[in-house]
């Protein structure tokens, strides 16, 4: 991805067609989302199930932190540059570069590679799912029978499409919202951005300690819960009468932002949770999969067409639509997850 982005800021013939242009942008694309099935298997292999939750909500964060640095870092770049574009893409593919020789250097594997114990056995916490040793069962067969047509799976990447829709939906058009209804300049929504952004660290650390030791460890649960408060939330911001005051809005978006990033981190968490951990990065890229492709492209052209005609009403209203629908995916959800943490406890006990 990097590399990409270089290949943009120094290779001029990539930017003077927009198919060529978009093309690239498309490889690009492609290429950061190998991010996530890779450190889901890392999370799966070296965290045992008990701790998972807060861990995962850790590694969650650089979503935020990346989009509420990026604005930050391209400004450094072109006033260094003295507004040359082509700052905006090869700063922060240096950074990207350093990032990703600091991972080659310190990631590893698995703890067996490293002659260790298996986490499951180190920390005395079974895995929800067991490991499908597949006996004469390629890889293609093991794909297919745990992620493809498993129902758990399927339903989470089909939550991941609402989720990723109300993320996207808001954040994209909060300067474009502030500005049509509340007559907002550029600057409070850009702030409304950055806001929330930050917040959903704080909603992403929160929602997995909670997913730990208030749900202790049932994850739907707690999905549920987020995804009913970001529903209240984005209910306020709809509802917010001409003239509330700028603060208020952007408090509002921060809350929006805290609370959908809970559920952006426990569907992929719940997807490694509960597909055995041999396929575990193939489950968490099959749900992020549908997120990306379907999820944020609702939220950009499809929210797009709403409003040019439908006006906000009916958008904030398909928004609540959403967040319905992924309760009732998330209750659905919950009822195998329950199944399993029944038969998790029951091990536990045994093994005690």
């Amino acid at each position: 991805s990097a590399c990409t982005n270089l290949v943009v800021a120094f290779v001029p013939w990539v930017t003077a067609s927009v198919g060529i242009f978009a093309t690239v942008m498309f490889l690009n694309g492609w290429f950061q989302g190998m991010g996530w099935p890779p450190c889901g298997r890392v999370l799966v292999h070296w965290y045992s199930t008990n701790e998972r939750g807060t861990i995962t909500s850790i590694w969650n964060t650089a979503h935020n932190v990346g989009g509420a640095l990026l604005p930050t870092l391209v400004g450094v770049g072109l006033a260094w540059t003295a507004n040359d574009w082509r700052s905006a893409f090869w700063l922060p593919a240096v950074i990207a570069l350093i990032v990703a020789f600091i991972g080659f250097l310190l990631i590893r594997d698995t703890p067996e590679s490293l002659g260790l114990p298996p986490i499951e056995e180190y920390r005395n916490d079974p895995a929800k799912v067991e490991v499908d040793e597949g006996e004469k069962m390629s890889a293609k067969d093991m794909i297919f029978k745990h992620v493809l047509t498993n129902r758990t799976i399927v339903m989470l990447a089909v939550a991941n499409v609402f989720v990723y829709a109300l993320r996207y939906g808001v954040l994209n058009w909060i300067t474009v919202y502030m500005h049509e209804k509340h007559h907002a300049e550029i600057g409070s929504g850009l702030a409304g951005i950055f806001a929330y952004e930050i917040a959903g660290i704080v909603g992403t650390l929160l929602c997995g300690w909670m997913s730990d030791k208030v749900f202790k460890g049932y994850r739907s649960g707690a999905g549920i819960f987020f995804t009913i408060c970001t529903a209240l939330a984005i209910l306020g911001y709809w509802l917010a009468p001409l003239g509330t005051p700028m603060w208020v809005l952007i408090l509002l978006v921060a809350l929006i932002g805290g609370l959908i990033y809970g559920p952006v981190m426990l569907i992929g968490l719940q997807a490694i949770d509960l597909s055995p951990r041999n396929v575990a990065g193939t489950a968490a890229g099959f749900t992020g999969l549908f997120g990306y492709l379907l999820g944020a492209t609702l939220a950009s052209t499809g929210v797009g067409i709403l409003v040019h005609n439908f006006g906000w009403n009916l958008t904030f209203m398909v928004f609540i639509v959403f967040s319905v629908l992924t309760v009732l995916l998330f209750a659905i959800v919950g009822r195998d997850e329950r199944r399993i943490m029944s038969a998790h406890q029951a091990k536990l006990g045994d093994m005690a």
